[in-house]
């Protein structure tokens, strides 16, 4: 075979871009491949394949077909779902495209989700960054748990413009008066 299998304790796991060709991956791209030549067949589209060779298609994008070689060059990679950064693990074969931007997209905010609820339940110790719209002001600051049932929301003065500070504080004291 023109790509190298490498040993489980040998080889690095890290996503998009994986350069090794594991067994379990080979089986992956195998399986893959017979899917899809037998779904051409039964359309009776199996002609358009070229012979000779496996062919796995992306199952996100369906546009990208390789070759089992692709493993080792990094054009077919191995998705995590969930995203590893939240515990997940390898568990289909994609494009780099496909990966790069489920990693831009999906997985960000998957994570960004799970930052947020960790916070909400006490479990992270740290501030958030919100945006607030103020009275229609959009104003960006930092949200901070007191206690159990208590937030702060200190505005951030670094990352706002100064007269959105002063039109949010003046809403905010109008309000507060009116009680």
């Amino acid at each position: 075979m023109p790509f190298k299998i490498v040993p489980r304790d040998s080889a690095s796991d890290e996503g998009s871009g994986e350069t090794v060709a594991r067994p379990r991956y080979v089986k992956w791209f195998q399986l893959g491949a017979g899917t899809l030549r037998a779904v051409l067949r039964e359309r009776r589209l199996e002609d358009r394949l070229p012979s000779g060779e496996d062919w796995y298609v992306c199952p996100l994008c369906l546009d990208s077909m390789f070759t089992v070689e692709e493993l080792d060059t990094g054009e077919l990679t191995v998705e995590h779902v969930p995203p590893r950064s939240l515990g997940g693990h390898a568990m289909v074969l994609t494009c780099r495209r496909c990966n790069n931007y489920a990693g831009s997209r999906w997985d960000a905010q998957a994570y960004r989700r799970r930052q947020f609820h960790e916070y909400l339940t006490g479990q992270s110790g740290r501030a958030e960054t919100v945006t607030l719209d103020i009275g229609g002001v959009i104003t960006r600051a930092e949200l901070h748990l007191t206690g159990t049932s208590g937030f702060l929301i200190a505005e951030t003065p670094k990352i706002n413009n100064p007269a959105n500070l002063a039109a949010s504080a003046a809403h905010l004291d109008a309000r507060a008066a009116a009680r």
